[in-house]
């Protein structure tokens, strides 16, 4: 049997729909990854936003505003003998 032109193309045909396959079904993979790293991104943005929030209200609170409104509430300052150093275990 001898193998004519149209069997060529036919031939070359599906070997470009193959390769067009792989990459689409790469492309919509690559999509979807992206998607749902986007979704953890954004729960990560909203966890330090959680974090910084309460930094945030003690930023006006920091040294001598800080001592002034102890003062305030009937606090002192610790002696240098009330000092308790805490050593922690490592995590594990």
């Amino acid at each position: 049997m001898q193998l004519k032109g149209r069997h060529f193309v036919i031939g070359w045909t599906a070997v470009f729909l193959l390769a067009a396959g792989v990459v689409v079904t790469r492309l919509k993979r690559s999509f979807e990854v992206t998607e749902r790293l986007q979704v953890l991104q954004a729960s990560i943005d909203s966890l330090h936003a959680e974090k910084a929030e309460p930094e945030n209200a003690l930023g006006p609170l920091k040294g001598e505003a800080l001592r002034i409104k102890a003062q305030g509430l009937g606090l002192r300052d610790a002696s240098d003998s009330e000092l308790v150093t805490l050593i922690l275990p490592p995590p594990r």
